[in-house]
């Protein structure tokens, strides 16, 4: 282990000692996404059902230290169970609610998440 993991192991058992609670991530928590709540309610009266099934959908591809996923048209639809018209409006949404913004041509589309809402582990 090196000096400064040494540290901050160091530095949040200090502050665990006074009280506070710190989130330590393991491998195992790799799995989860992160939902912050306080942020979706605020989204909540602002986007569709759809839209947010279709950010769900992409949010379970983003690898837990890149945003970026790579899906198509045809695996979101897979993935979600709609027709292609609901998931162009759906990222249409997304993309002027600014939850994510698209990247590529649309052959090789690339969504990067914002992760004002959601992260993955």
């Amino acid at each position: 282990m090196s000096e400064k993991s040494t540290e901050v192991l160091k530095a949040i058992r200090l502050l665990e000692d006074s009280g506070l609670k710190i989130y330590r991530p393991t491998k195992k928590d790799r799995e989860f996404v992160k939902l912050y709540s306080e942020r979706l309610q605020e989204l909540l009266p602002k986007i569709t059902p759809t839209a947010l099934k279709v950010y769900l959908a992409l949010g379970f591809e983003m690898d837990w230290k890149n945003p970026t996923v790579s899906m198509t048209k045809a695996e979101i639809m897979e993935a979600t169970g709609l027709s292609e018209k609901p998931v162009r409006n759906a990222l249409n949404e997304l993309e002027e609610l600014r939850l994510l913004t698209r990247i590529g041509v649309p052959s090789k589309r690339k969504y990067v998440l914002s992760n004002l809402y959601m992260r993955k582990g």
